[in-house]
């Protein structure tokens, strides 16, 4: 699988499949086939994110900007409230 993190805070908001085509430029990152692209990320660049390759998902189950990975690991952020479930 692949992350990308804010590079401030390790938080990791995106979680893709090892096939998923991530492009990471100064103003976007491109999602998807460049010639047919899923999705941009406007708020993230590879000015202030990184995309890291090879993670596995964490045990207790991904949800964007639950989690920080940093060196390797992954740990809940500090404060996380789990969203409340739809009735």
């Amino acid at each position: 699988m692949k992350t990308i993190i804010w590079k401030e805070n390790s938080i990791s908001p995106w979680l893709f499949d090892d096939a998923k085509i991530i492009t990471m430029k100064s103003d976007q990152i491109d999602v998807g086939d460049p010639d047919n692209l899923e999705f941009i990320i406007g708020d993230m660049n590879s000015e202030n994110s990184t995309l890291i390759e090879g993670v596995t998902a964490p045990e207790d189950g991904w949800v964007g900007t639950k989690f920080t990975y940093i060196d390797g690991s992954w740990a809940i952020v500090e404060g996380w409230v789990e969203p409340e479930e739809e009735a």
